[in-house]
């Protein structure tokens, strides 16, 4: 209780004086009419004014009006009748004010028995004082009621009312101060959000929940407005909202704004807000309530986005949806529904009796009975007509759904355009059986193997190539016709396949025939699969290759030969690109021995002798079928080989060149043979003439000599004799010394020189060839050799000495040099002079057989021999001959020393 009458029960008082005034208005108009009387007139238009004014303004016909409206009246009675009258409505007057004051339950007794005493005491007055009959008789007590009864009745109204203020006025404040405390425990604690703020939007109270949901602390809000706090997007609408309230609208309403907490984020927030007016009625504040419903809206907004994805799914799912009643009408078809069963749109498909679209009309019936019975349908295959009257496959699947009374409300489901399937199914049966055709008619052999690679099926080719019958194959296992050397070739492969690791695999193994000969096959084999994905069975494709094997083996064995075969040999194509190159061709071209071979141009690779070209090559080929000639290779290095070419077409089974082979042998060697064969005959021819001039210079002296001395000997004297019998004996040494070196020579060829080494005083041996001299060549050599002791054959090395002595002779300059040395374990002779020496170039050449660095015949007992002869002996002697130029020209030649000559010799 606030300690004032509450507004509710004012307002019934306050109607119930207003039913007073409509009493009083039409019985003041009867007696005015009766009587026409004007002060009952006028009473009777104020009254009707009072009962028109709580009619027409009843917001503002509260208590302040009440009471002034009974005060003029009060005053307006008083002024016509007399102050007796007038005491009603002061009574009336003190007995609302009363009202306000006490406490509901006694107020309202109260007022009740005042207005009733009021209203009768002044109905009984107004009549009586009225009515002609009353008038004398009644004047005195009624007065006698106005002047004493009446004011006693004050009297006692007052004192009861003195009595209650107090009272009143204490419990009124108690209840004010309890209600102010509960209402701000509720407004505190309350979980919602609660706020007043002024009608311009200064917020005057806030709660603690609304501090926590806006982020700000209740100082900060209090100076703050409500547009502070409510995002822009949302604040037209709430200032809308406001105003309405203020222009008589709804006092009462609710809303969903974003708030903006101090962070900086938004927030939904629920609000109920009321526009709270004052005691007349008029707009004060508003109060609000508010809840953060930012998940809820999340919430919602999830809920708008689902059913928006589940209308999209509806309408965009490739899977065509329906919905249909009972009675076969259709409620709702996505597109793909009606594109499925080819209807022009979705409104003349809702025009269709789903009855009309099953080719087996009961094919409905059924359905309806057992979605009724089982509740749902799952993969019902039916065959359907289009619009345009074709039929197709579908496989339905649906449920019933039911109304709040459980009675069927309409069938939903999905239909799957199961025509290809049924059409693959069909094609299935017909592979199936080309299959088992192509199985039991293949070529080539097949089997089905199960994991213990047993034979569940084989074909007649397998039977025919095995020579066993086809049941008798079903009855053994793979190990059975295997040859024992190959019944595990294939077990890492096998289990890779089975574990899923490779799809296949393909190998060459021996089967055995029936009569016990040896089949080679190649084994393809694949897996079969269960519907759980494990291994169910082995598929083998088994072809005989045996004359492929043959085939391949002569392959083989035909590469082998072109490998090691020192011809070159190559395969091209017809656009001239080389496919194969044998070992002798790979290792000249410098191409790699393995993998594929680098483009080669053959046309720039090769050059004929005859001028032809790689086309005119290949034209000839075309017409004659085969090519020869002599060519020249061009390598990318540079470098070239002649050669003579074989060139060969080869043809498939319509007579195209698809390829040609080439052999090609390098004559390099044979055209370096011919030419030394030819520089050999050219050096025989030299021989020859120089032997036969060589040996017939001296021999023809000998002749010569012996005749005149066979003939003549008697005429010359003694010294004479003597001087013809040296110069025979010169001549004689010569020629024999000419033909020890041929005799070395041609043994040197055969390998059958022989020697005889011992040690040998070096310095002795020098002086015996010096001393068989002629006196001239005597005075042009110097010696100084030392007493050095050598291994060596005496007699080879006095021809090897004499053969340098002689060189020199006969090529060197005047003075000639000879001398020994000891070196390194090896005794050096130096044969030196001062002459020019060997041509630059021909240091070493001069030692090969009848090299000569002068003119044929040039010099006498001359035939290239003496230097090729001396460095063969000093070499099978344990040492060496070699030249050397500089201000002398130099022989030296080296023989192991006397401490060194075991070893040397062995």
């Amino acid at each position: 209780m606030n300690g004032r009458f509450p507004k509710t029960v004012a307002r019934s008082l306050l109607r119930l004086r207003a039913v007073g005034y409509a009493i009083a208005v039409p019985v003041l108009a009867v007696v005015w009419w009766l009587y026409r009387s004007a002060d009952v007139g006028i009473l009777a238009v104020a009254a009707a004014l009072a009962l028109a004014w709580n009619t027409v303004q009843p917001q503002r016909a509260g208590t302040t009006w009440a009471l002034a409206i009974d005060l003029a009246g009060t005053g307006l009675i008083w002024w016509m009748f007399g102050p007796v009258p007038a005491v009603y409505f002061l009574l009336a007057y003190v007995v609302v004010i009363a009202a306000i004051l006490l406490d509901r339950d006694r107020a309202l007794c109260m007022i009740t028995a005042t207005l009733a005493l009021i209203f009768g005491m002044a109905l009984v007055h107004l009549v009586a004082h009225a009515l002609p009959l009353f008038h004398g008789t009644t004047d005195d007590w009624i007065d006698w009621i106005g002047e004493f009864g009446l004011p006693l009745a004050i009297v006692l109204y007052t004192a009861v009312i003195m009595l209650n203020i107090s009272k009143v006025v204490d419990e009124s404040r108690r209840d004010l101060a309890g209600s102010e405390k509960r209402f701000r425990l509720s407004f505190e604690g309350a979980a919602m959000g609660m706020t007043m703020f002024e009608l311009e939007g200064k917020i005057t109270q806030v709660n603690p929940a609304f501090c926590e949901q806006v982020g700000y602390d209740e100082r900060t809000l209090l100076t703050m407005t409500w547009r502070d706090i409510v995002d822009e997007a949302d604040l037209e609408e709430a200032e809308c909202r406001l105003r309405r309230a203020l222009e008589g609208g709804t006092t009462h309403w609710q809303a969903e704004d974003r708030f903006v907490r101090s962070d900086g984020s938004v927030f939904w927030a629920g609000i109920v807000a009321t526009l709270i007016r004052d005691e007349e009625g008029n707009p004060h504040s508003y109060f609000a309530q508010t809840l953060d419903i930012s998940e809820q809206k999340a919430a919602e907004e999830a809920l708008a986005a689902s059913e928006e994805r589940y209308r999209s799914l509806f309408e965009g799912i490739p899977a065509a949806l329906y919905r249909t009643d009972p009675e076969g009408r259709i409620l709702d078809a996505n597109p793909a529904l009606v594109e499925l069963l080819g209807y022009p749109d979705r409104d003349t498909m809702l025009d269709l009796d789903v009855h009309d679209a099953y080719v087996q009309k009961a094919g409905r019936k059924e359905a309806i009975e057992r979605l009724e019975a089982e509740g749902k349908l799952i993969g019902v295959e039916e065959q359907l007509r289009r619009y345009d009257g074709s039929t197709i496959w579908v496989r339905d699947s649906s449920r019933v759904v039911l109304d709040e009374h459980g009675e069927t409300a309409y069938f939903e489901g999905a239909l799957t355009d199961t025509t290809a399937r049924h059409q693959a199914e069909e094609a299935l049966r017909e592979s199936e059986a080309r299959l088992r055709a192509l199985f039991e008619h293949a070529p080539i052999g097949i089997a089905a193997v199960d994991l213990d690679e047993q034979i569940v099926a084989a074909n007649t080719e397998l039977a025919r190539m095995l020579g066993r019958p086809v049941e008798e194959l079903e009855a053994m296992s793979i190990a059975d016709i295997t040859h024992p050397e190959d019944q595990e070739i294939d077990l890492a492969l096998r289990e890779q396949l089975l574990a899923g690791e490779i799809p296949s695999y393909r190998f060459a193994k021996r089967f055995l025939h029936a009569n016990g000969h040896t089949i080679w096959v190649e084994f393809s084999v694949t897996v079969v699969h269960d519907d759980q994905g494990a291994p169910e069975l082995m598929i083998g494709l088994i072809q005989d290759i045996t004359e492929r094997r043959k085939a391949e083996a002569d392959r083989d064995q035909m590469i082998k030969i072109l490998e090691a075969t020192p011809d070159l040999v190559g395969i091209i194509d017809v656009k001239g690109h080389m496919t194969y190159v044998n070992r002798a061709g790979r290792e000249w071209y410098g191409l790699a021995s393995q993998g594929s071979l680098p483009p080669l141009d053959i046309a720039e690779m090769i050059e004929t002798d005859s001028g032809e070209t790689v086309k005119d090559i290949f034209r000839t080929l075309r017409t004659s079928g085969w090519w020869t000639g002599d060519i020249t290779l061009h390598a990318p290095s540079g470098a070239t080989i002649p050669g003579s070419a074989v060139v060969l077409p080869h043809r498939d089974d319509n007579g195209r060149i698809t390829h040609i082979s080439a052999t090609f042998r390098d004559l390099t060697e044979r055209i370096e043979t011919q030419r030394r064969l030819e520089q050999l005959v050219r050096s025989k021819d030299e021989f020859v003439a120089s032997v036969s001039h060589e040996l017939r210079t001296p021999l023809t002296a000998v002749v010569g000599l012996a005749e005149e001395l066979r003939s003549s000997w008697k005429v010359f004297s003694t010294e004479e004799i003597s001087e013809f019998m040296g110069l025979l004996a010169d001549q004689a040494s010569d020629v024999a010394n000419l033909v020890e070196d041929l005799l070395v020579a041609a043994r040197a060829e055969i390998g059958k020189v022989a020697i005889a080494p011992r040690v040998v005083e070096i310095a002795q041996q020098i002086e015996s060839v010096v001393a068989a001299l002629d006196e001239p060549s005597q005075q042009r050599i110097t010696v100084t050799a030392r007493h050095t002791e050598t291994w060596a054959d005496p007699a080879r090395l006095r021809q090897v000495i004499r053969n340098l002595i002689t060189n020199a002779v006969r090529y060197g300059g005047r003075h000639i040099e000879v001398s020994t040395a000891v070196e390194d374990g090896f005794v050096a002779l130096r044969v030196s002079d001062d002459g020019p020496g060997i041509s630059p170039g021909l240091e070493e050449k001069i030692f090969e057989p009848y090299a000569r660095d002068h003119e044929p015949g040039s010099q006498p007992n001359s035939v290239g021999l003496g230097l090729t002869v001396s460095r063969h002996l000093a070499r099978l002697m344990g040492g060496d001959l070699v030249y050397s130029s500089g201000e002398r020209s130099t022989f030296t030649l080296t023989l192991p020393e006397r401490a060194a000559a075991p070893a040397q010799a062995s």
